[in-house]
């Protein structure tokens, strides 16, 4: 386990990258107009996930999740840790214009935010067949 991780985790195909930009797209969205602080500290979260997620691996890096984020932020670069942690903080107290250029920065390397004219075909094995 040590000699894998010593290396580095595969490169995301163009695919996953805009499968990921369309769900934090997704999210930014949702976090654009929430319904209420509650919906709206739920998304916060799942954003912290997918786009730290995100950060990582469209850089072919190992990933992290929950509070393993921010603290591998803060070992690869301590200017954007700060950014991170202070845009997540400024949402959860209802401020979410940070978040949003920091997910915006996020993406921006790998197209931006991806949400019009994408689609994902099922596969056919998922398909019922016509009758």
């Amino acid at each position: 386990a040590n000699h894998v991780l010593q290396g580095q985790p595969a490169i995301w195909s163009k695919e996953t990258i805009d499968q990921q930009r369309y769900a934090i797209t997704d999210l930014v969205d949702d976090l654009r107009e929430p319904r209420n602080a509650f919906e709206a500290h739920i998304t916060i979260g799942a954003l912290h996930e997918v786009l730290g997620n995100f950060y990582f691996r469209s850089q072919c890096l190992w990933s992290a999740s929950r509070k393993n984020i921010p603290r591998r932020l803060l070992k690869i670069d301590p200017v954007f840790y700060f950014e991170w942690v202070s845009s997540f903080e400024d949402a959860y107290a209802g401020q979410y214009d940070h978040l949003l250029l920091t997910a915006e920065r996020v993406l921006a390397p790998h197209g931006g935010f991806l949400f019009t004219d994408y689609r994902i075909d099922a596969p056919a094995s998922w398909r019922l067949p016509l009758e």
